[in-house]
């Protein structure tokens, strides 16, 4: 009886073995000393969609000039040279920005964006400090702004978008919302950005930032990006490990303190202004899908693109009164944006 129990045994064990679904290992794991040249590419375009406007109850909306269509492609060529890891995190690297570029198209022309020139063919070195933390950054054997760093972040493979450990075709994890930034704008830390800092800092860029820059990073704090393993496929050559990713953000931007604000600063004080805001706030919706293809053997990402389809809510209803007049304005109006994501290791 127990040599028939045992013959059943043998002969199930390749059976369950069978059944059991494969894990692969998905790591980000780059070899000391080895380096990477990666292409990224934004490009983003929005349009108006529904626009009102109404003064005292009377319909304004064709009195007013209407017009909004902006687009705008960002494009960065990186050399990363992973001078050491450590359990899979980079504990020194140093990366080369080879070429930078931001161009824009909107209602009033187009243009250039000349500050990207500042990290253009400069080096940067990003040393993780174990006691701290953190990274500390610096020029590598080059000068430059310091201030050009102080957003810069050295994840730039898509590492926010890993699974914590093996995983099976089937196996689904979400991605924690303050690693999301680096995917959004990559290779920037969104953690503190300060508006500020954009622009020549003058008083409404001031205002700007004291009562925005909180409320855009609750903003990215409300996004959410869901993965997704799909199993192996073969490129190349090269097994590529393949990760479907489903992003989704839902969020308010309160804008009455700015217009209290903006009001008090720009109207003179001999104007007497009683302002009332019954409602000012923007709403943004973001939904997308994409796909990240993982090199499983050099630990590194191959592909990986993402589109998004982007509606941003503006209403906005309050009541002026100065110097004896007054008015009631309400309006509201719909912008409708489509972005990409784009990057590639050559």
């Amino acid at each position: 009886m127990k040599s028939k129990l045992l013959t059943a045994s043998l002969i199930a064990v390749p059976a369950l073995v069978a059944l059991k679904p494969i894990a692969d290992s998905v790591y980000f794991q780059p070899e000391d000393g080895s380096s990477a040249s990666k292409e990224y590419t934004i490009t983003a375009s929005f349009s108006l969609g529904d626009f009102s406007a109404m003064v005292d109850g009377q319909d304004m909306s064709e009195m007013i000039p209407a017009e909004f269509d902006l687009s705008a492609e960002m494009t960065m060529s990186v050399t990363d040279q992973y001078v050491s890891t450590l359990d899979g995190r980079m504990t020194e690297l140093i990366r080369t920005f080879d070429a930078l570029s931001m161009i824009w198209e909107g209602p009033e022309g187009s243009g250039e964006d000349e500050d990207m020139d500042e990290l253009e063919g400069k080096s940067v070195r990003f040393a993780w400090n174990e006691d701290d933390e953190e990274y500390e950054k610096s020029f590598h054997e080059c000068e430059g702004d310091e201030d050009a760093l102080d957003n810069l972040a050295p994840e730039m493979d898509l590492q926010a978008l890993l699974p914590d450990g093996d995983v099976s075709e089937g196996d689904t994890w979400s991605v924690e919302s303050s690693s999301l930034g680096s995917l959004v704008i990559f290779g920037t830390d969104t953690s503190d950005l300060d508006m500020s800092k954009i622009g020549d800092g003058d008083e409404i860029e001031q205002l700007m930032a004291s009562e925005i820059n909180p409320q855009l990073q609750a903003l990215m704090d409300s996004f959410e990006a869901d993965c997704e393993y799909m199993g192996t496929r073969e490129v190349d050559g090269m097994v590529l490990g393949v990760i479907a990713v489903r992003l989704a953000g839902e969020g308010d931007i309160d804008l009455s303190g700015l217009i209290s604000s903006l009001a008090e600063s720009q109207i003179p004080p001999e104007v007497e202004v009683s302002l009332t805001i019954d409602e000012a706030v923007v709403t943004v919706l973001m939904e997308g899908e994409g796909e990240l293809l993982w090199d499983v053997g050099s630990g590194l990402f191959h592909t990986y693109d993402m589109t998004a389809e982007i509606e941003i809510m503006a209403d906005v209803a309050l009541s002026a009164e100065a110097q004896g007049q007054g008015a009631d304005i309400e309006g509201s109006a719909e912008i409708l944006g489509d972005m990409t994501w784009a990057a590639r290791r050559n």
